[in-house]
């Protein structure tokens, strides 16, 4: 007798670990491994491996499903001095499609279905932070002060940001700020 909701899963794809600090994967299938000198993405299984460099006051986030990533380059990683020095955004492919020096902010949170972005000037927690909005084309469209800002996300289109106030606030904005 077999179970009504059982499963046979198929490997389909396969990609080694070793000497990676970070990997995560995309609901589209893209793998991201994040190596200490720099990163690598798969998009397909059996596709060959981009490689990207990441230099060591740099770091990679993508959208929730991989199809744009971000190289943010900070001045250095003291926490007394952390300030981004640029953001480059990239679709999956791999093309650049803008860059942002001192953008003023020092997270940022991505969107999936166009290459738009919230920065965070501030810290998880700070009594205000400010939400900066970045258009398709890297310029800044509008910003928002937050009391306790947690976190925050796109909706599937991009047309909204949803952000968490510590407050016990769900925040909603239009892409423009």
């Amino acid at each position: 007798v077999s179970e009504p909701y059982s499963v046979d899963p198929e490997l389909i794809d396969t990609v080694e670990t070793e000497g990676y600090k970070r990997i995560w994967g995309s609901p589209e299938g893209a793998f991201f491994l994040l190596k200490k000198s720099g990163a690598e993405i798969r998009q397909y299984p059996g596709s060959d491996i981009r490689n990207i460099s990441v230099k060591g006051t740099q770091k990679l986030i993508s959208s929730e499903r991989g199809n744009y990533y971000a190289l943010i380059s900070y001045s250095n990683f003291l926490p007394t001095q952390l300030q981004v020095t640029a953001v480059s955004v990239y679709d999956r492919s791999g093309e650049l499609l803008w860059t942002k020096e001192g953008p003023g902010c020092n997270a940022f949170i991505m969107c999936d279905s166009a290459p738009l972005l919230v920065g965070i000037e501030g810290a998880e927690g700070f009594p205000e932070s400010r939400l900066v909005f970045f258009n398709s084309s890297g310029e800044t469209v509008g910003n928002a002060k937050v009391q306790n800002f947690y976190n925050g996300q796109f909706c599937e289109n991009g047309e909204f940001f949803f952000g968490i106030s510590g407050a016990g606030s769900l925040l909603k904005f239009s892409n423009t700020g």
